[in-house]
């Protein structure tokens, strides 16, 4: 409402540099400003240009809070393999839920594709607010999804959805493990 308030977020730098050539955009002495007071300082930084169509590199960072986990966040790394696949791997930490690597991996055929999401999570996949919580031990949670398909003829489809996960309450307690949130494109 008020247009002379600063926006609630902003990035500011001392010098901003744009080489058309190789794609990049470079900053010096780089912060973040939240309601107009700077929380995150980094002297360089540097991204893809936004005409740059595909390139590997780290994705926007994802920031939550829920009473089952605690605070989250994942900071999604994307590999352009070729150009026919690619994989992105996001390391997540919670304060009271635990640590996890979600992965996906995507390849495209001539006829068809995979994709193959999987996961691992360091957690005692318990509500952190149980008053027994403490008495649960940690351990390694996991699942799995691999979808694919692939048209044999013009008239004719294969495809299959194959899924696994240690535990009914794992992905309904820890909502954030599902890769495609994270926007990477499709091939």
């Amino acid at each position: 409402a008020d247009p002379d308030a600063p926006p609630t977020w902003q990035l500011k730098a001392a010098h901003i540099e744009r080489d058309e050539t190789a794609g990049n955009i470079y900053y010096s002495h780089m912060r973040m400003e939240f309601l107009g007071t700077t929380v995150f300082y980094l002297p360089f930084l540097s991204h893809a240009d936004p005409s740059v169509e595909r390139r590997s590199g780290i994705l926007p960072f994802t920031m939550g809070y829920d009473s089952r986990y605690g605070f989250m966040t994942g900071i999604p790394y994307y590999f352009a393999i070729s150009q026919d696949q690619d994989y992105t791997v996001v390391p997540i930490m919670t304060t009271e839920g635990g640590i996890f690597l979600d992965n996906e991996y995507r390849k495209h055929f001539a006829n068809g594709e995979i994709k193959i999401n999987g996961g691992v999570g360091y957690t005692d996949n318990q509500d952190w607010q149980k008053a027994d919580r403490r008495n649960y031990k940690k351990r390694y949670w996991g699942h799995l999804f691999t979808t694919g398909e692939f048209r044999l003829t013009e008239s004719w489809r294969f495809k299959f959805d194959i899924n696994k996960v240690d535990s009914q309450t794992y992905l309904k307690r820890y909502p954030f493990l599902d890769i495609k949130k994270y926007g990477t494109k499709s091939m």
